[in-house]
């Protein structure tokens, strides 16, 4: 039959103290989980701002040609003013959708950036109860 042994030690377990206040000790856990939180905060990108700009400009140039369209309409095929239209009012649409996609994004980096502020001032609170991390 075999036995399963624990390896117990008998050494002693010293542990570190700061000695400046400025420095707090934090569990493995704790830093773990809040590099996990501000691992996983979205990155502002202009991806957004960039394709919006785009759409909005190809959404605008395309109504604001249909001026000198018109003035010319004796010489233009009947399906290019339509097209005109759709294509600027679909751009408009379309621009209008990525900035509230940007705008969600913005939320979100925000609501991130909060959570971790929270569990810091959590942890705060452990080692400096009376202290309050938001005055400078």
């Amino acid at each position: 039959m075999i036995k399963n042994k624990l390896n117990i030690s008998q050494r002693k377990i010293n542990t570190v103290i700061p000695v400046d206040t400025t420095e707090i000790s934090i569990r493995q856990l704790d830093w773990r989980r809040i590099y996990r939180e501000v691992k996983s905060i979205p990155r502002k990108n202009s991806f957004f701002l960039t394709a919006a700009g785009v759409f909005f400009g190809v959404g605008g140039s395309a109504i604001l040609s249909l001026i000198p369209l018109y003035q010319a309409a004796q010489n233009v095929d009947p399906w290019v003013k339509p097209t005109y239209y759709i294509i600027g009012i679909a751009a408009l649409i379309v621009g209008l959708i990525i900035v509230y996609f940007s705008k969600e994004e913005d939320k979100m980096i925000k609501s991130s950036c909060l959570a971790v502020q929270q569990d810091m001032k959590e942890i705060n609170s452990i080692f400096f109860p009376n202290d309050n991390l938001d005055v400078d």
